[in-house]
């Protein structure tokens, strides 16, 4: 079993690099330039980019009667984490 180290650099990393993820330079460029108001390193700003997707996914997998978000939760990083 891969220890917390591996596995925050498994979904970090680029897949070139072994990771689960594809990040275009431009991609890669965006989440480091997003601001936080944690001063959050680019790994910890990919790892909360992952939650949000991962986040959407479920929102569009559950019928939109049992969705009770009234928010996708990802705004906040739209408008700088």
């Amino acid at each position: 079993m891969k220890n917390d180290h591996e596995k925050r650099e498994l979904i970090t990393r680029d897949y070139d690099e072994g990771g689960l993820f594809i990040y275009n330079k431009s991609e890669a460029n965006k989440i480091i330039s997003l601001k936080s108001r944690s001063h959050k390193s680019e790994e910890e700003k990919r790892i909360e980019v992952i939650a949000y997707l991962f986040e959407l996914a479920y929102d569009l997998a559950i019928s939109y009667h049992d969705n009770v978000s009234e928010s996708m939760g990802f705004e906040s990083c739209i408008g700088g984490c």
